[in-house]
């Protein structure tokens, strides 16, 4: 199956194997990535699927939403785990910061930080402007957040504080 609609995210799992892709019209294919041949096709949002992110040991795949959901599918076998949708606006960013740990982002100016089963933790700092993507650093402890005006901020998970803001 292809997609019907304009791809908007695209990214490998972490162990090379898989590759996903997203559209505008909600639906995201898991591919082998040596040979092309589909694993997984899911819905996962109303419309446009703006972000994609494969957790660190590769099992779990997450989704941003622009109908504010965050998703998150097993790649075992394509099951979704779970699917919320606590932004006020489309989520526009999505990423692991450890297997069992995500944080997503969006137009709302929000960052939330999740539990792999679908549980958030305490919100981090909300930030002024749309947040278009986000980032963890390799070891998880600190987030990283690109704003439409194109502020990057660097947060720190445990202390919640932003340690960092580059302005252009």
């Amino acid at each position: 199956e292809r997609h019907e609609d304009w791809v908007t995210a695209l990214t490998f799992s972490a162990d090379g194997k898989l590759l996903a892709s997203a559209d505008r019209a909600g639906f995201v294919a898991v591919r082998e990535a040596d040979n092309g041949r589909e694993v997984h096709q899911m819905k996962a949002s109303e419309g446009t699927v703006a972000d994609l992110a494969f957790a660190p040991n590769s099992n779990y795949l997450a989704t941003a939403g622009a109908d504010r959901s965050v998703c998150l599918y097993r790649m075992r076998d394509g099951r979704r785990m779970f699917r919320e949708q606590r932004h006020q606006d489309q989520v526009l960013g999505i990423a692991f910061r450890s297997s069992t740990h995500l944080v997503s982002s969006g137009a709302d100016g929000r960052i939330l930080h999740w539990k792999s089963n679908g549980s958030r933790e305490t919100e981090l700092p909300r930030v002024r402007d749309w947040v278009y993507d986000i980032a963890a650093s390799t070891d998880g402890s600190r987030i990283f957040t690109a704003d439409w005006l194109g502020r990057v901020l660097a947060i720190d998970i445990k202390t919640r504080k932003v340690l960092n803001e580059l302005t252009p």
